[in-house]
């Protein structure tokens, strides 16, 4: 699977699962380099 389709699906598992809320920030891009070893 492509990096960008990780991080995405990620994220996306977050919003559904509740732990991102209407309202909060999606994590830093420093947060998801570190995260991901990707470049930014």
């Amino acid at each position: 699977m492509k990096k960008y389709l990780k991080i995405y699906n990620d994220l996306l598992s977050d919003i559904k699962s509740k732990k991102l809320r209407e309202g909060d920030l999606l994590p830093s891009d420093q947060k998801l380099v570190m995260r991901y070893t990707v470049s930014r």
